[in-house]
């Protein structure tokens, strides 16, 4: 068996996530059913890095199947992408070792979340717009608190295990949106939409910076800011 890992990209407006679900469209079901098409492997199982939303979309996602086919990578990445529809595109397709494991080899990951503080009819799928000026300035200071091997309780709707090293943290303009971009070994469910909600309503001048810091050090479940929706996030970069 040959073990073919695959990165691509894919806007998640149209999907209902990543994980195969019964009688929705999701991104796995989508490609796993397209490599059957021309590999015929009934038992095809494609493994993914993580799991996305409803919405939320990958600049660079990572995926993995093994396949008996003889196949050349390019073969296969030209076929893939011929049986694929428009909102998936995969870059590369190259063969790895048996061992590796596109969720459990990845060392980090990096988010990304843009905000926009107008309307724009032309990126509602691909940005939060709200209709207020934001402050940068207590945003950054409160970003500051999230770095470090933390528990992430009060930024989880998860039950178990939600401690998470968080290596960089960034937060800027580009043109007329504010990003913010996060580095983490792992990502709990609705961590970054949490911290977004959270930061926005610190922007807002809603709640103080430092409260960031005391849910850390004591928070509940679920007790951060509002959720921000998922059409503004990205997986960007995953690294082994």
């Amino acid at each position: 068996m040959r073990n073919i890992k695959i990165e691509l990209e894919y806007a998640g407006t149209n999907f209902s996530g990543w994980q195969i679900q019964p009688n929705k469209r999701t991104v796995q079901g989508t490609i796993t059913s397209s490599l059957k098409k021309f590999l015929v492997e009934d038992k095809l199982k494609l493994k993914g890095v993580s799991r996305t939303d409803a919405g939320v979309h990958a600049l660079s996602y990572v995926a993995n199947f093994k396949t008996k086919s003889k196949l050349g990578v390019k073969d296969i990445r030209n076929a893939l992408n011929s049986h694929l529809p428009p909102d998936i595109y995969v870059h590369k397709a190259l063969e790895v070792d048996a061992d590796f494991n596109s969720r459990y080899s990845a060392k980090n990951k990096i988010y990304r979340y843009r905000i926009l503080p107008h309307f724009s009819p032309l990126r509602k799928n691909f940005t939060w717009q709200i209709r207020y000026q934001l402050a940068m300035s207590p945003m950054k200071r409160a970003s500051k608190y999230l770095t470090g091997k933390k528990d992430f309780t009060p930024f989880s709707v998860e039950e178990n295990n939600r401690v998470v090293n968080v290596k960089k943290v960034n937060l800027y303009r580009e043109g007329d949106e504010l990003i913010f971009e996060i580095e983490a070994n792992r990502f709990l469910n609705k961590m970054v939409r949490m911290i977004v909600g959270t930061l926005v309503e610190i922007g807002r001048g809603k709640i103080k910076p430092l409260l960031i810091k005391e849910l850390l050090n004591n928070g509940k479940k679920g007790s951060g800011g509002p959720t921000a929706p998922p059409q503004g996030l990205y997986l960007v970069k995953v690294k082994y």
